[in-house]
């Protein structure tokens, strides 16, 4: 219940897990501290099709996920992504995301840079 689908020409285009309940990944942070201690939506997996990229559907997502937490009444959005993602971090940031600090993967222990937006 948590996938979200974005066609183009009735043409898979991007997806996304939007997750609008606490997730155990966010529980610690490291090197840093979540901006609000307040109920969020979590973000996760963002894909684009490769033939979609530059288009405006990542920013489409985040839009998307906004609308549905203040739907619920939540106050921020939370993702992560690989310390490698550069790209990711940098259109985080240019999206209105603060840089947090690190969480590791409750399965893994893999570190991930973990990113915030207030709505």
């Amino acid at each position: 219940g948590w996938a979200h689908l974005v066609t183009v020409s009735r043409q898979p285009a991007a997806v996304a897990a939007i997750k609008p309940e606490p997730d155990v990944d966010y529980e610690t942070i490291e090197e840093g501290a979540w901006i609000s201690d307040r109920p969020y939506c979590a973000v996760h997996r963002i894909a684009t099709a490769s033939a979609m990229k530059r288009q405006g559907l990542a920013t489409y997502i985040m839009e998307h996920a906004a609308r549905l937490a203040r739907e619920k009444g939540l106050a921020s959005l939370r993702i992560d992504t690989h310390t490698q993602n550069l790209p990711m971090q940098r259109f985080l940031e240019s999206n209105g995301f603060v840089r947090c600090g690190v969480i590791r993967l409750h399965r893994t222990g893999e570190p991930r840079v973990a990113f915030e937006k207030i709505l």
